[in-house]
């Protein structure tokens, strides 16, 4: 159903402050007016797969029209009352999109044919949104059922806490928050079990949630009792999220293939931050990930991982552990302040290089199993109480040019596998199996 009522917003301040956010190929055309006045605005618009379409927003004597030569994949203007109060339209196809923030009061309009995507918005407003080409729903898991198993679909929610929802079958959906992260919470799941359980799906967008209160109590399909759980899903995206005061772990993914998580927070679960399993090519980049009860983010039995940008700090555990997975990338991250900072083990072909590695109550970094052709160059490797790198299996290691917070590096050599001395730069299991020939004089 459509819903046609008016939301009135009290607007305090008089002056303008337009916000646009030009889409990328995984974004939305978004436009955010702040306030009144009469200055303007005009920008280019493009669609989400990256098409061009031109179009001007103009802001004049407090009102904005949206429009555009082209047709657009999806898109959302927002109105922002000076009060704090919030409005805001999607919008999709061949549109006319508008709002107003003149005298007292702001909203917003939008109107489209031949729609790309199919919208829904959740809402605790019943009243939501003046003449939206949307459906408008209360809670998370009735919309999703509601929405195709196939085409687009574009499930936006509005401020507030919701029960979550099991994602099934679903392909080619976006569920996105309108406000964020902050505003917007995925508290539970009717039932108990993971808050957010997807599976069997592809092309699966999750963006902008707090997601918290997975339980192991009562029904739970996925078996994790978990924030997220990503069950046998292709080409999924998590982004923006804050997973915290989960019983177990943050996120679990499982059998997968083409997965992105980025740019989320991962904090205060009662296990890991982030398990990867079984799947190949997985890119986890710009999170933090801290204070959970185990490891920061592990992965096993993945090929092709990139662990890169992240922040991983204070997890019992490891920071970064990566378990019989075979060409992988650990580049840039901060590993600091876990009880260990970065283990390999039974794992081939990875490249570990400049991240910082310091600090960590066990080795910075510590390579087992029976792992070959592994590189760790150009780290910051210090602090660590144990051993800045121990590597307890008998293969050669790359260990060149590594700050080591001196120069040159400490070395502890034929040791068997229960040797060695805590505290030494470098631990080696066998008679110069990690080459650190040279290293830097300071660090990177």
């Amino acid at each position: 159903m459509v819903k046609t009522k008016k939301i009135s917003l009290v607007i305090v301040s008089i002056f303008v402050i337009p916000v646009l956010f030009i889409a990328t190929a995984s974004m939305a055309v978004t436009v955010t007016v702040q306030n009144s006045g009469g200055s303007s605005v005009s920008t280019t618009y493009y669609t989400q797969d990256g098409d061009h379409a031109s179009g001007d927003a103009n802001l004049v004597n407090g009102t904005v029209n949206v429009t555009t030569s082209g047709s657009v994949e999806r898109g959302l203007i927002r109105t922002h009352g000076g009060d704090g109060s919030r409005d805001f339209c999607p919008f999709t196809g061949d549109f006319e999109a508008g709002g107003t923030a003149t005298g007292d009061s702001a909203g917003t309009t939008s109107s489209c044919t031949d729609p790309r995507v199919n919208i829904f918005i959740v809402s605790q407003n019943p009243d939501y949104c003046q003449n939206c080409c949307a459906s408008v729903y209360d809670k998370i898991q009735d919309t999703v059922d509601d929405t195709p198993g196939a085409g687009d679909s574009w499930v936006l929610v509005d401020e507030g806490t919701y029960q979550g929802a099991e994602i099934g079958n679903k392909n080619n959906l976006s569920l996105e928050s309108v406000w964020g992260a902050a505003d917007t919470i995925v508290d539970g799941r009717e039932g108990g079990g993971t808050t957010l359980y997807a599976h069997d799906s592809t092309n699966l967008s999750i963006d902008g949630f707090t997601i918290t209160g997975g339980t192991d109590i009562g029904y739970n399909p996925g078996g994790w009792a978990a924030g997220l759980d990503v069950i046998n899903c292709d080409s999924a995206t998590i982004q923006n999220n804050t997973v915290t005061g989960n019983w177990r772990n943050g996120i679990n993914v499982i059998d997968y293939t083409n997965v992105t998580i980025k740019n989320n927070t991962f904090a205060g679960n009662g296990r890991s931050g982030v398990i990867v399993a079984s799947g190949d090519t997985v890119e986890i980049e710009n999170n933090t990930v801290t204070n959970n009860l185990i490891q920061g983010i592990h992965v096993s039995s993945s090929n092709n991982a990139t662990i890169k940008y992240n922040t991983t700090t204070d997890n019992m555990f490891y920071g970064i552990v990566l378990y019989e997975s075979d060409n992988a990338t650990i580049e840039n991250n901060s590993v600091t302040n876990n009880a260990g900072g970065i283990h390999l083990s039974s794992s081939n072909s990875a490249t570990i290089k400049n991240n910082t590695v310091a600090d960590n109550v066990l080795s910075g970094i510590g390579l087992s199993g029976n792992s070959n052709n592994v590189s760790v160059n150009q780290n910051n490797i210090y602090g660590n109480e144990w051993y800045g790198l121990r590597n307890s299996q008998l293969n050669a290691v790359d260990a060149s040019n590594n700050w080591w917070g001196h120069a040159p590096p400490d070395y502890e050599g034929n040791l068997g596998v229960d040797s060695g001395t805590p505290g030494k730069d470098i631990w080696d299991a066998g008679d110069n199996l990690v080459d650190y020939s040279s290293w830097a004089t300071q660090p990177y």
